[in-house]
Parts: structure tokens; C-alpha cells; sequence
């Protein structure tokens, strides 16, 4: 029998309103917009943007974290320590990338040096951090000190908090969405009557932000006055989800029995294989702590059924093991990126999940999956350790990844054109350095054709990325691919160069004609009637929709050049690329001259467009 510890705090009882979480929304938003104006004015925090980044994490975070900590039993002092120390390290964490110096250092707006290149790598670690700092905030909140049973971590207020916080930031979001709704159709209202002065109002930045934070504080302390409505919400939402585990482990075991039948290889081929096998076990592991929930109620499922689920589970063992040998596969094809790393982390949480739970099943207890607590515990910390180190200078996803490719370069092998030297490129603190080292590599012809892949890519950014990606093909084969219009025209050699990708700093468009998945149609005709042809070209995916794409192009000292995409009418029909060729072919396609002429106010040139009705 459960035994309650009378030291544990209780979900409180009464309907208290802090009234200070308001204000303290009001300040985040008010806030944040002086820092993003700050970005769009002259002056030190427009040429700090690694600064700006960190004070705006610092104030999205740290009254988050407040809100989420109130009500947790914590001593005031160490709620306070804890809401600072999460918000300070996963600020300036990801400053280790390219040292801390980078904080203060001034740039000019449109420069693309490395203080910008290490903007760039920061943003895309951003659901990393946050994932930490989701994490870390819980392990805090779950921690327990004093004379009653020790030090530790008690999994009944951790689960208890963890769902507590995730019922209340929905229903904060929703409160806040519903009172945006109602100040807008407020404003539209009194709009309806001549009245425009709150309409105008909801139009400035700095009211949607200062109104929008308090709204959002304002609902935080509406939720936590209401705590036994949040419990209440949290049982009916797992006792539902729960009754979707059996389901989706019938699916998995389906999948193992078919699998010895069907073969890896269709599986491999999708190139996705790895994401749909741990989004599946995800969803496992989700309704799996949906029936266990803090082990304090009989599950939800019952005797009978609970048995069936245990033994069925191990069989996303083997799921997780194939999702390991499909990742593992692209690595050992392409080598290490940052995504890949990302990745591998994932699949590590993953296992570590699915082999605690089938541990815990294969145990003779009668209690559902006895040990899923410690197992939840152990995969949260290693995942705290995990995030730190990889958002750590040492062993950084994009450190990794650029030691990787360059290993991967080394082996002859690997031939250059295989080789993503664009990689090195969006790594640009990281892997700017090591280009400019290949591009000085001499001696053999494989180090010159190396070193002049680097300097392509230094001097046209992209142009590589879309030949790695798209192989070029021969010239009989683009010739075969590529339908010309009308009858009698031909491919010119710049033309052919620019089409196979060739040519550095060729159309991205133009390029595209490449890709195998594509069907793409070149017609040549005089749109503007100056006596020389444009290019009209047409493409259309094979089997992703039925609706082709036009963009036009203008020939510009002997090269072909994008003018523009032609777009249809809002709710007009779909044309497919077949439908484009037969209206070419039949002569039904004519330049018309518009309705409404252009407007030109002090050199700007402003375009009348009717709406399609």
C-alpha cells in the first residue's frame, strides 16, 4: 500500500491571483520590443546582434521559467537561483561556438563575418536550448531535500509538475489567443462605426508586446488559482491517451512479423525510414507514462490487458535497432552532419526508453512496468548531459560534423564532385577556415580539383550544394529530358552549361531542370515585342501535385537571367504542364496589355491587382 509523504506539498486549494505575473508580462513585452527596435535603428545594440540574441533569450525565458516554478514547494531563494542559473547558462551556453568575446563585438548590418556566422549556428541550436532548459527546470522542481527520506528526486511531484506545466502553457496560449480575439473584434466593431483609434492601436508593435506579455502572465496566474482544474484536465487527457498504446503496438507488432517477409531494402529506399521508426516509438513512450502516469492509481487499462502490452512492448526493440542501422547507413554514406548528430542523440533517448521499459516488462512483478520511473529519471538526466556537451565549443554538432567531412575528404576514394563543400559554408565560423585551407591545397590532381571546388564555393556560395545535390547529368540526357517549344528550337551551348550546372552562379531555377523528379518544358517567345526572344520555363514535379510553375528569363550580356515567377490569378484553375504545352502548341497563349497602367509615386512603381471573383 502507498503510503503518503505528508512533507510533499499538495496542489493548493485556494484561488489565489498573482497579481505580480501580469507585471511581470507587461515588463517581457515592453522589453522585447525595446530590444527589437533596437535591432532595426542605428546604434550599439543594431551592430551587437550576438548580444541582442542573448538578452532576448534571457527575457523570453526567464519570466517563463518563473511561472512555471510557482506553486512547486521550493523555497523562495532557491526558486530564484534556479530560474537565474537555467536562464544564464542556456543564454550563453551556445556562446562557446566561437568564444564569449563575440558578446560585445560590433559588426556592421550587412556583413556576413563570423559574429553573423555564429548568429546563424546559435539560431538553429535554438530547440535545443529550449529542450534544456524545459528539462533542467523539471529535474529542479523534482529535486527534494530535508529530513524526510533524504535527498532525491521524487518522481510523484516531478510527473505531477511536468503535467501540470504542460496543461497550463496551453491554456495560457489559448487565454491569450481568445483575449487577441476579442481586442480585435473589438477594434473591428468600433472600426464598423467610424471609431478607429483601437484599431490603430492593435496596429503598433509595442502595444501587441506589452499587451500580449501581461495577457500571458495574466493567464499563468489564472491557471495556477485554478489548480485542481489542471489535475482534473491532466487525468482526463492521459486516461484517453493511454487506451491508444495497445493500438499502436499492434501496429509495431505487425510490423516486426511482416518485416522478415518484405526486406529492409523498401524500407531504406524512403530515406526517411529513421524518422517515421522513432516517431512511432515516441508515440509508444508517450502513451506508455499515459497508462503508468506516477504509479500512485491502478493503470487504466486493467490486469489483462496491461500483461498483453508488456510482452508486446519489447518489440520496439527491434524497431529501434533498424532505425539504428538506417541511420547509420546515411552516416556511413555521407558522413557526419549536424543533423545527423542531432539525430543519433534522439536515437540514443530512444533506446534508452524503449530497452528501460522492455527491462522493466520482462521483470516478474505485478506491478505495470515497475522501474519506468528510474528509467524516466536516468533518460532525463543523460539528456541534460548530452544537450551540454553538444552545445559546448569542444562538441558542437558543427565542430563534429566539418572534422567529419574533412576526414571523409581524405579518403581517396571519395571523389571531390561527391563531396558537400556547402557544408563548410553554412558552418561559417567553423568551416569558412577549413575551406580557405582546401582552396590553398596543391600537388596532385585530385588536391587541385579539391582546391578549385573550394574556391567555387568561397567565390559563389550554392552553386555546389545544388551539383551535390543533383548530379549532372550527360548531355544527350538533358537533351532527352527537355522539351523545347516551338518546334525547330535549340539548345545553345551557354544555354546546355547553365542547364547541367555548370556554370558557377547559374539560375537556381535554371539548375533545377536537373532534378529527376522534374518534367521541365523551355519555350522561347518575344514577350515584351522587342524583337529578341524571352525564356519561358515550365516544370512540374512527376508525382508531389499536378500543378506546374512558370518563371521567366531574359537574356543579360550572353547569359540567361530570372526575371520573375508568372503567377495566377488568386482561385484561378490549376495548369498542368501538359495543359501549358497543348495552349502553346494550339497558339492559345497571347501577351495582353494590362487594364490598369502602373502608377510611379516619387520612383516607386505601384501595380494595380483586381481581385478574382
Amino acid at each position: 500500500m502507498h503510503t503518503p509523504d505528508t512533507s510533499r506539498p499538495t496542489a493548493p486549494t485556494s484561488h489565489y491571483f498573482d497579481r505580480s505575473l501580469p507585471l511581470i508580462g507587461l515588463w517581457q513585452g515592453l522589453t522585447l520590443w525595446a530590444l527589437a527596435y533596437g535591432l532595426e535603428t542605428i546604434g550599439v545594440l543594431a551592430t551587437m546582434p550576438v548580444l541582442q540574441f542573448v538578452l532576448i533569450q534571457m527575457v523570453v525565458a526567464a519570466p517563463l521559467l518563473w511561472y512555471a516554478s510557482a506553486q512547486a514547494g521550493m523555497p523562495a531563494r532557491r526558486r530564484l537561483l534556479g530560474v537565474l542559473a537555467i536562464t544564464v547558462v542556456t543564454a550563453l551556453l551556445p556562446l562557446g561556438f566561437d568564444g564569449l568575446g563575440n558578446l560585445f563585438t560590433r559588426v556592421e548590418v550587412d556583413s556576413h563575418d563570423s559574429a553573423l556566422g555564429l548568429l546563424r549556428v546559435m539560431q538553429h541550436n535554438t530547440w535545443p536550448v529550449v529542450l534544456l532548459t524545459i528539462v533542467s527546470l523539471h529535474l529542479l522542481l523534482g529535486w527534494r531535500t530535508g529530513a524526510h527520506g533524504g535527498s532525491g528526486w521524487d518522481y510523484e511531484r516531478l510527473f505531477r509538475l511536468t503535467w501540470r506545466n504542460a496543461v497550463l502553457g496551453v491554456v495560457a496560449l489559448v487565454l491569450t489567443g481568445a483575449f487577441f480575439g476579442v481586442l480585435f473584434a473589438g477594434a473591428g466593431m468600433l472600426r464598423l462605426i467610424g471609431i478607429h483609434q483601437v484599431w490603430t492601436l492593435l496596429a503598433q508593435p509595442v502595444f501587441n508586446l506589452a499587451m500580449g506579455g501581461m495577457a500571458l502572465g495574466a493567464a499563468f496566474a489564472l491557471g495556477l488559482a485554478r489548480a485542481k482544474m489542471l489535475v482534473v484536465m491532466r487525468h482526463f487527457w492521459l486516461s484517453l491517451t493511454a487506451w491508444l498504446l495497445p493500438l499502436a503496438l499492434a501496429f509495431v507488432l505487425a510490423w516486426v512479423v511482416a518485416l522478415p517477409f518484405t526486406g529492409l531494402q523498401t524500407l531504406f529506399d524512403t530515406r526517411h525510414a529513421a524518422v517515421l521508426l522513432l516517431g512511432i516509438t515516441a508515440l509508444c513512450v508517450n502513451f506508455a507514462n499515459s497508462v503508468y502516469q506516477d504509479d500512485l492509481a491502478t493503470p487504466v487499462l486493467g490486469p489483462r490487458l496491461g500483461r498483453l502490452v508488456r510482452w508486446a512492448w519489447p518489440a520496439l526493440v527491434v524497431v529501434v535497432a533498424v532505425a539504428g542501422c538506417a541511420l547509420w547507413l546515411r552516416v556511413a554514406h555521407r558522413g557526419w552532419s549536424a543533423d545527423r548528430i542531432w539525430a543519433a542523440l534522439v536515437w540514443t533517448v530512444a533506446a534508452l526508453y524503449v530497452a528501460g521499459y522492455a527491462a522493466s516488462a520482462w521483470r516478474r512483478s505485478a506491478a505495470w512496468l515497475p522501474t519506468i520511473a528510474r528509467t524516466n529519471i536516468t533518460v532525463a538526466c543523460v539528456v541534460v548531459a548530452s544537450l551540454l556537451m553538444l552545445l559546448s565549443p569542444a562538441f558542437s554538432p558543427e565542430t563534429l560534423a566539418v572534422r567529419s567531412q574533412l576526414a571523409r575528404l581524405q579518403d581517396p576514394r571519395l571523389a571531390p564532385e561527391d563531396f558537400d563543400f556547402s557544408l563548410l559554408q553554412r558552418h561559417a565560423s567553423i568551416g569558412h577556415p577549413a575551406l580557405q585551407a582546401l582552396a590553398a591545397r596543391s600537388g596532385t590532381p585530385r588536391d587541385e580539383d579539391i582546391a578549385a571546388r573550394a574556391r567555387q564555393q568561397l567565390d559563389h556560395p550554392g552553386a555546389l550544394a545544388e551539383a551535390t545535390d543533383n548530379p549532372v547529368l550527360s548531355e544527350p540526357q538533358m537533351r532527352a529530358k527537355v522539351t523545347l517549344l516551338p518546334a525547330g528550337a535549340t539548345l545553345d551551348a551557354d544555354l546546355m552549361a547553365q542547364l547541367r550546372g555548370t556554370i558557377p552562379g547559374a539560375s537556381g531555377s535554371l539548375v533545377g531542370c536537373r532534378n529527376e523528379n522534374y518534367r521541365c518544358v523551355l519555350w522561347f517567345t518575344d514577350l515584351d515585342k522587342d524583337g529578341h526572344n524571352e525564356l519561358v520555363l515550365l516544370s512540374q514535379h512527376q508525382t508531389v501535385g499536378n500543378e506546374a510553375s512558370a518563371s521567366v528569363f531574359t537574356m543579360h550580356q550572353g547569359h540567361w537571367e530570372w526575371v520573375g515567377p508568372l503567377l495566377a490569378p488568386e482561385r484561378a484553375p490549376v495548369l498542368t504542364l501538359d495543359q501549358w504545352v497543348t495552349a502553346i502548341q494550339g497558339q492559345q497563349v497571347r501577351t495582353v496589355t494590362p487594364q490598369w497602367p502602373d502608377l510611379e509615386v516619387s520612383g516607386q512603381r505601384w501595380q494595380a491587382r483586381p481581385e478574382t471573383r
